[in-house]
């Protein structure tokens, strides 16, 4: 199961991925703070920080880029699987219960 959470890992913020984007190399990362921090406005490029490969950046910005949907769906099934939800702001881990788990009186 570790080596599953570490394929849910962002190399950038070492938090679980938050919308993560395709770069044309193949890596992913967070669209939002760590893609952002990637970009040259100047140069309009991003350089891959796991493989140095250098990209342009589309029109739109860093959200041109491709979600990576294999990964975003392999984070869902983990939601699904364990209840974990990472928190938006801190990185911490919520808790999601279902209301079958609980009993009405």
């Amino acid at each position: 199961m570790e080596q599953f959470e570490q394929l849910l890992t962002c190399a950038i913020c070492l938090d679980r991925y938050r919308n993560p984007k395709l770069l044309p190399c193949q890596h992913s990362f967070c669209m939002e703070p760590c893609m952002e921090g990637l970009v040259d406005y100047v140069r309009r490029q991003v350089k891959c920080p796991e493989c140095r490969a250098e990209h342009r950046i589309p029109y739109q910005g860093v959200q041109g880029f491709p979600t990576n949907v294999t990964l975003q769906r392999f984070l869902e099934l983990h939601i699904e699987i364990t209840g974990e939800l990472p928190d938006p702001t801190s990185g911490q881990v919520q808790f999601i219960f279902s209301s079958k788990n609980f009993k009405t009186f």
